[in-house]
């Protein structure tokens, strides 16, 4: 009876080994992504939504953060506003083309509150 050499067995062990690491790594890598996707956007949500408020509120020193779900809130220069995302385009979970509105009108903070006569 002939035994089996080592270099074969070797080698189809490292093959097969080979083969269900990367099958291991493809499937988290996957889930890495769907996750990604799940937290993902809120970088580019804040990033998005600190530009439009530093337009719409005259204000290059502005605070984000996060109110609930895909909604942000606004301060800095005496004012607040807040806004809502949606992604309109991502790629492999990550959101690329974020689009964040304007819920209302920029308000005074009540330290700054507008006169009476200007309301």
């Amino acid at each position: 009876m002939r035994t089996p050499s080592l270099a074969l067995v070797s080698v189809h062990d490292t093959s097969t080994h080979f083969g269900r690491l990367k099958a291991a790594l493809a499937c988290c890598f996957i889930a890495a992504a769907a996750l990604a996707g799940c937290a993902g956007s809120g970088g580019a949500f804040r990033t998005t939504v600190a530009q439009r408020a530093a337009f719409d509120m005259s204000c290059q020193n502005v605070a984000v953060q996060n109110i609930g779900g895909d909604s942000y809130g606004v301060s800095g220069c005496g004012k607040k506003a807040s806004y809502t995302c949606i992604c309109m385009y991502s790629v492999m979970g990550s959101c690329t083309q974020p689009v964040c509105t304007l819920d209302g009108a920029s308000t005074p903070t009540s330290a700054t509150q507008a006169p009476a006569a200007a309301r």
